[in-house]
C-alpha cells in the first residue's frame, strides 16, 4: 500500500479515535450526571442537530462533489470566498426565522429552549462544515483531522470542567458543544483563509456558482438527510407517542450501538478523494475485498456484546431495561458501517447520488409505515425498536445489490446475504435466547465465518500492505 495513503489513514484514524473517545465520554458520563429527563432533552438536541445541514439545500455538498480529487491550490479565491459570505448570510436568516417561530409555538418551555439552541448550532455547523468538506474533497486530510480533534477536544474538556466544578447542567453541556463547534470553525477557516476569506468575486458570478453548487449537491444532501430520517421518524414516533423520557432511554441504546460508526468514518474520509480517480475495475476490486473484511470483522466484534451490556447495566442501573434492546439493535453497526464507509462512498465517487437519494426515499417510506404501525396501531415499543434494524438492514441490502449488479457488474451470488445472516444469528442468540449461552453460541458462529473466509482476507491484507517493487 502506498505510504502516503497509509499516512492519511493513520492521521484520520487518530482523529476519529479522539472523536470516539469523546463519544464514549458523552455516552457514558452524561446519563450518569444528568437526571433522566435532562438526558432525554440532550438526546433531543443531538437528534435535531442531525438535520441542520438541510438548511444549506446541498450548497456545501455540491462544493464537495465538484472538488472531489482536485488540488486545493487550483481553487479560485474569489468564488470560494463568495460562498463563505453567501452561506453565512443565508443560514443566519433562515435559522433566525425558524428559531423565532419555534420558540413561540412550542408549549414545552424546556423543549423550546433546546430547539432555539439547535438553531444556533445550525448556523455554526453549516458554516463549519464548508471548509471541512473542502479539505476532505481536496485531500487535505491532516488539516481536516486537526480541526475535528480541536472541536471535539474543546467540547470534552469544557464538559469535564463543568462536571468537576459541580455544574452538570443540560444547557451548559449544549453551550460546551457550541463552543467546540466554534473552535473547529475558527481553525478550519484560518487554515483555508487564503481561499475562503478573501475578496469575493462579482455578484452575478458568485450567485451563478452558488446555484450550480446547490443543483449538484441537492441530491446528496437529500440522500443524507433522508438517511438520517429513516431512523428519525421511528425515534420521533417514540417521542410523541410515548414520552421524552422513553425517547431518551431508547436513544441511549442507539447511541451505544453507533459508537463504532464514529471510528469507521476515518476510512471513509480518506477513501472518497482516492476513489474519485479510480477506474470501475479498481473500484470493483476494492469494494469486494473491503466488504468481506468489514462483514467478518464486525461479526467477530459483536461477540463482546453481552459482557459490555452487563457492565453498562451495572454502571447505569436506571437504564438497564432499555439496554436489553441492544440485543436487537447492535447489528445496525454492521449495516450502517457498510453504508457509510463503502456504499455511500462508492455511489458518491461514481456520481450516483441521485440513485442514493431514491433508494433512501423508498426506505424512508417503509420506515414511516413501520413507525405508524408500531406506535399508533399496535402501540408496541418493541416493534418500533425492531423496525430500526429492519429498515437499516433493508437499505444496506438494496444499496449493495444495486451497486454490485448494476454499476460494478460483480458476478456474485447471494449479495448482502452474509450481513443478513450475521444479524439474524446475533438477534436469535443474544436478543431472543440471551445470557452466556447465547454469547457462546454466537461466538462459535463468528469463529466459523472467520475461519471460512480467513484465506481471502489474509490475501487481501498481504496485497494491501506489501511494499511496491522498485
Amino acid at each position: 500500500m502506498n505510504q502516503a495513503i497509509v499516512k492519511k489513514f493513520s492521521v484520520s484514524t487518530f482523529a476519529n479515535l479522539i472523536v470516539l473517545l469523546v463519544s464514549f465520554f458523552s455516552t457514558l458520563v452524561f446519563p450518569k450526571v444528568l437526571n433522566i429527563e435532562d438526558y432525554s432533552y440532550w438526546q433531543i438536541y443531538v437528534f435535531y442537530t442531525g438535520f441542520v445541514t438541510i438548511a444549506g439545500f446541498g450548497w456545501v455538498e455540491g462544493i464537495y462533489l465538484k472538488n472531489g480529487g482536485k488540488r486545493y491550490d487550483s481553487l479560485d479565491r474569489g468564488i470560494y470566498s463568495f460562498q463563505t459570505y453567501g452561506l453565512l448570510l443565508f443560514v443566519t436568516i433562515l435559522f433566525a426565522l425558524i428559531g423565532s417561530v419555534s420558540y413561540f409555538l412550542i408549549q414545552d418551555r424546556k423543549l423550546a429552549s433546546v430547539i432555539l439552541l439547535v438553531c444556533v448550532e445550525g448556523i455554526i455547523f453549516n458554516l463549519r462544515v464548508y471548509p471541512l468538506q473542502l479539505m476532505q474533497a481536496t485531500d487535505r486530510i491532516k488539516e481536516f483531522s486537526i480541526a475535528i480533534v480541536i472541536g471535539r477536544g474543546a467540547f470534552c474538556i469544557l464538559s469535564l470542567l463543568m462536571i468537576l466544578i459541580g455544574r452538570s447542567d443540560l444547557y451548559l453541556f449544549i453551550v460546551c458543544d457550541l463552543v467546540g463547534c466554534i473552535c473547529c470553525s475558527l481553525y478550519s477557516f484560518w487554515t483555508c483563509r487564503e481561499k475562503l476569506l478573501g475578496a469575493p468575486c462579482r455578484l452575478l458570478q458568485g450567485v451563478s456558482e452558488s446555484k450550480d453548487n446547490i443543483r449538484i449537491g441537492f441530491s446528496l444532501m437529500a440522500a443524507n438527510m433522508v438517511g438520517v430520517a429513516i431512523t428519525g421518524v421511528i425515534k420521533y414516533a417514540i417521542q410523541t407517542h410515548w414520552s421524552v423520557i422513553e425517547f431518551g432511554k431508547v436513544s441511549l441504546t442507539i447511541t451505544c450501538t453507533n459508537l463504532f460508526l464514529k471510528f469507521t468514518a476515518a476510512v471513509g474520509t480518506v477513501l472518497f478523494p482516492m476513489l474519485c480517480n479510480f477506474t470501475s475495475e479498481k473500484l470493483k476490486e476494492i469494494y469486494d475485498s473491503l466488504n468481506l473484511l468489514l462483514e467478518v470483522s464486525i461479526g467477530v466484534l459483536l461477540v463482546f456484546y453481552y459482557p459490555a451490556n452487563l457492565l453498562l447495566s451495572l454502571y447505569l442501573p436506571q437504564y438497564s431495561e432499555s439496554l436489553v434492546y441492544m440485543g436487537y439493535l447492535l447489528p445496525i453497526c454492521l449495516f450502517e458501517t457498510k453504508v457509510s464507509l463503502l456504499l455511500n462512498t462508492c455511489y458518491k465517487a461514481m456520481r450516483k447520488e441521485r440513485m442514493l437519494m431514491v433508494i433512501n426515499l423508498i426506505i424512508l417510506g417503509v420506515s414511516c409505515v413501520l413507525a405508524g404501525l408500531s406506535a399508533f396501531v399496535f402501540s408496541n415499543i418493541d416493534l418500533a425498536i425492531d423496525s430500526i434494524l429492519i429498515v437499516l438492514g433493508l437499505r444496506s441490502f438494496i444499496l449493495e445489490n444495486l451497486l454490485c449488479r448494476k454499476y460494478l457488474h460483480l458476478n456474485k451470488k447471494f449479495v448482502g446475504c452474509l450481513s443478513i445472516l450475521i444479524a439474524g444469528v446475533f438477534v436469535l442468540t443474544n436478543g431472543v435466547l440471551g445470557g452466556w449461552l447465547g454469547t457462546v453460541l454466537y461466538a462459535g458462529f463468528a469463529l466459523l465465518i472467520a475461519a471460512v473466509h480467513f484465506s481471502k482476507i489474509k490475501a487481501f491484507l498481504v496485497r494491501s500492505f506489501a511494499k511496491p517493487h522498485l
